[in-house]
C-alpha cells in the first residue's frame, strides 16, 4: 500500500503481505490451504439459544457438535469435554457454555482486536507521556504504525489524559512540508487530525483534554483544543522527508527536536511532569486467546467504548463470558473447556483475518506495471466505529494510526480478486449468564 498525503502523494511503500494462504472464499469464509471454515457465520436461531449449525473444522477449532477437534493443547485429541463437562460429541452439561464461550469469543476478538494492537504498543514504547520519534524514514516491513511510508520520520506518543490535559507544540515545518499530527483512540479511529493540511507550517501549539476533564486553557494554549474520547490515546507525527533536498533527513530531525510535549501544569510553569509507566501486560504464561481477553477487559473499563447500539451489542455479548466494564476479565476464573474453545475461536479468527490480509503494499515496480489495478473508494472513509472487520483486519495486520480519507488516500494493489473480503457478521445477541460472576 502506498499512502498520500495532505499537499501530495509521498514515496511509496515497500511490500508487507500476508502468507501465500489462506485465501478468502466466495461467502466470506476462509480457504485454500486452511482447514477452518466457518459455517453459518454463527448466528442465532432468534430464541437465545445456541446456533443450530456451529461446524468450524481444522486445527484446534470446534467440530462436529461442539466438539474440540485437531491438534488442540487441551484435553485428550483436543477436545475439551474430558473433565465431566459435556458427554460425547458436546452433548451433556456445559456443552452450550463451551459453544457459548467459542462463539462469542470469536466475536470478542474481533471486536477487540485494536485494543489488543494498542494496548500491547503502549506496554512496549517510551513510557506515558513522553514524546519519541524516529531517527530515520520507515523501513519495509515496518508494523508499529498502519501503512508506512519510506519517506516519512514518524514520532509520537502514548498519552494518558485523565490527570490532566498535554500540550503539544510544534515549529515551523515550513512552507511546502508535509506534516501531520493525528490523535486515536484505543479503538482505532482518528479524533483528530491537524498539520499542514488543516493547521498551516506553524509554529502551532495543540491542548488535548480528556474525557471527563474540566478546566480552564489559558488563550495562548486554547487556540486548538481536542477533546479525546478516552483517557489513553495516541499522538502519531508524520513528517516528510523531500527526496530533491541535500541533507534533508537532518532538516527534519532538527524539526522533531523542536517539538514539545508537557502537561498543562507544566505548560503554565509549573514544575516537571515525568512521564507515567507503561501499565504491565498479561502473563506470558497465559494461552494467546486469554491474554487477549485480559487486556480487552481492561481496555472496556479504561477506556468505554461509544456508547451506540453496535457496541452496546457487543459488551452484552462479552458479558455472557464475563468480560465487562465492570470487573473486565479473569483470566485465572475460566474452566479448561471454556479455555479451549476461547483458544479455538481465537485460531479461527486469526486465519479468517489474516486471508483477509492478502493485500500488498505498492512498491514502484507495481505502480508501473499492471498488476496494481485497484483504487477503489470502498477503502477509504470507513466508519471504524462500526465496521468491526475491516477495523480488526487493519490493526491486526497494519499496526494504528491509519488516518481518515480526508487526509490521505492509501492505493492498493492486490495479488488476486478476493471477493467477500470483509464478510458482513450478524452478532449473536445472548442473554447474561444466570450467575454472573462477582468482580
Amino acid at each position: 500500500m502506498q499512502e498520500a498525503t495532505g499537499t501530495g502523494a509521498t514515496s511509496n511503500t515497500g511490500s508487507t503481505s500476508a502468507a501465500d494462504s489462506p485465501v478468502p472464499s466466495d461467502n466470506g469464509t476462509t480457504a485454500g490451504n486452511t482447514a477452518a471454515a466457518s459455517a453459518g457465520n454463527f448466528t442465532w436461531d432468534g430464541d437465545d439459544t445456541a446456533p443450530t449449525s456451529i461446524v468450524p473444522a481444522g486445527n484446534g477449532t470446534l467440530a462436529g457438535n461442539g466438539t474440540l477437534s485437531g491438534n488442540s493443547s487441551t484435553g485428550a485429541n483436543g477436545t475439551p469435554f474430558d473433565n465431566g463437562r459435556a458427554g460425547a460429541n458436546g452433548r451433556g452439561p456445559g456443552a452450550e457454555e463451551v459453544v457459548r464461550y467459542f462463539t462469542v469469543g470469536q466475536e470478542a476478538f474481533v471486536w477487540g482486536a485494536p485494543l489488543v494492537t494498542f494496548f500491547r504498543q503502549q506496554a512496549t514504547r517510551a513510557a506515558l507521556n513522553a514524546f519519541f520519534y524516529a531517527n530515520t524514514t520507515a523501513v519495509v516491513g515496518l508494523t508499529d504504525v498502519a501503512l508506512p511510508n519510506v519517506d516519512t520520520v514518524y514520532g509520537g506518543s502514548f498519552l494518558y489524559l485523565r490527570d490532566q490535559p498535554m500540550v503539544l507544540r510544534t515549529p515551523n515545518f515550513g512552507v511546502g512540508r508535509y506534516y501531520s499530527a493525528g490523535f486515536f483512540q484505543p479503538y482505532y479511529s482518528a479524533f483528530s487530525v491537524n498539520g499542514s493540511r488543516a493547521n498551516g507550517p506553524g509554529p502551532n501549539t495543540f491542548t488535548v483534554v480528556g474525557p471527563e476533564w474540566e478546566g480552564d486553557v489559558p488563550a495562548d494554549l486554547a487556540r486548538t483544543v481536542i477533546r479525546s474520547p478516552t483517557n489513553d490515546a495516541l499522538l502519531l507525527m508524520r513528517v516528510v522527508v523531500s527526496q530533491n533536498v541535500t541533507n534533508d533527513l537532518a532538516t527534519v530531525l532538527s524539526l522533531y527536536s523542536q517539538v514539545s510535549l508537557q502537561a498543562l501544569s507544566e505548560a503554565l510553569g509549573g514544575p516537571a511532569v515525568p512521564p507515567l509507566p507503561n501499565p504491565p501486560l498479561p502473563s506470558s504464561n497465559l494461552s494467546e486467546a486469554l491474554q487477549r481477553l485480559t487486556i480487552i477487559g481492561e481496555g472496556i473499563q479504561r477506556d468505554p467504548p461509544v456508547n451506540n447500539s453496535a457496541n452496546n451489542r457487543v459488551l452484552r455479548m462479552l458479558a455472557t463470558i464475563n468480560v465487562t466494564q465492570q470487573c473486565g476479565f479473569d483470566p485465572y476464573s475460566v474452566t479448561q473447556p471454556q479455555a479451549a474453545a476461547l483458544e479455538a475461536a481465537r485460531e479461527l479468527t486469526d486465519q479468517e483475518l489474516r486471508a483477509a490480509n492478502r493485500i500488498i503494499q505498492i512498491n514502484e515496480s507495481l505502480i508501473q506495471s499492471d498488476d496494481f489495478f485497484s483504487s477503489s473508494l470502498n477503502w477509504l472513509g470507513h466508519d471504524f466505529s462500526t465496521e468491526f472487520f475491516y477495523r480488526a483486519t487493519f490493526s491486526q495486520a497494519g499496526g494504528i494510526g491509519a488516518l481518515p480519507a480526508t487526509e490521505v488516500v492509501y492505493f492498493l494493489a492486490f495479488l488476486a480478486q478476493l471477493p467477500a473480503l470483509y464478510p458482513p457478521r450478524r452478532l449473536p445477541l445472548l442473554p447474561p449468564p444466570p450467575h454472573p460472576s462477582p468482580c
